[in-house]
């Protein structure tokens, strides 16, 4: 299955802003994320289809996932 993962702020610059990912069917956000090099995966927010989702979210062809550090500071 197909789908789009587009990665914000420092992982933008890092890794790249889009990627078109080829996935096993039942793969998961954390998946898509490994496929792209990404693995501090506690410090991810993810979206799915624009909603917030877990790592362990099962993915459908053509999903949207944005992916980025969460802001903070004060």
């Amino acid at each position: 299955m197909r789908v789009k993962l587009e990665l914000g702020g420092p992982l933008r610059e890092e890794k790249g802003q889009w990627h078109s990912l080829r996935l096993s069917v039942g793969s998961t956000v954390s998946d898509a994320l490994r496929k792209v090099g990404v693995t501090e995966e506690l410090y991810i927010v993810v979206m799915r289809n624009a909603k917030r989702v877990e790592l362990s979210e099962v993915l459908a062809e053509g999903d949207v996932l944005v992916a980025f550090p969460p802001v903070g500071g004060g």
